[in-house]
């Protein structure tokens, strides 16, 4: 039984990966016939890899990245995938603060906190 839901979580794990590659974030899906017994995916490396690549503006990626991290959390009981979604959603609270009207980025010690969402930030610390 312990195999079977082993077997069914790794299948999951790489229906997201796989989903993610679908939205043109990656050109190739690992699919579970081609996994090794010793080969691990790390959705969480790659979710966050879609995540980071959201900030050049390309679609909507870190949406997206925080959509199938969220679907992470729900398969899977590892810390990594929860500290993982905390981590996007506390930096996707900053977005509106992160850029100046002329475009250059600001650092976060220059950052006016009360363009911070604070509805993510709390949602990121339940």
């Amino acid at each position: 039984m312990a195999q079977a839901l082993a077997a069914q979580r790794r299948e999951d794990r790489i229906g997201l990966v796989c989903d993610v590659v679908a939205a043109g974030a990656l050109e190739r899906c690992t699919t579970p016939r081609e996994l090794t017994a010793t080969e691990t995916i790390r959705p969480e490396r790659v979710l966050y890899d879609v995540y980071t690549g959201g900030h050049a503006g390309r679609v909507d990626l870190a949406g997206e990245a925080i959509r199938l991290a969220r679907q992470l959390t729900f398969a899977t009981e590892e810390p990594e995938a929860r500290g993982l979604l905390a981590l996007m959603h506390l930096n996707h609270a900053r977005l509106p603060a992160r850029l100046d009207s002329e475009g250059r980025i600001v650092t976060l010690d220059r950052q006016d906190r009360g363009r911070w969402e604070t509805r993510k930030i709390a949602r990121a610390c339940a």
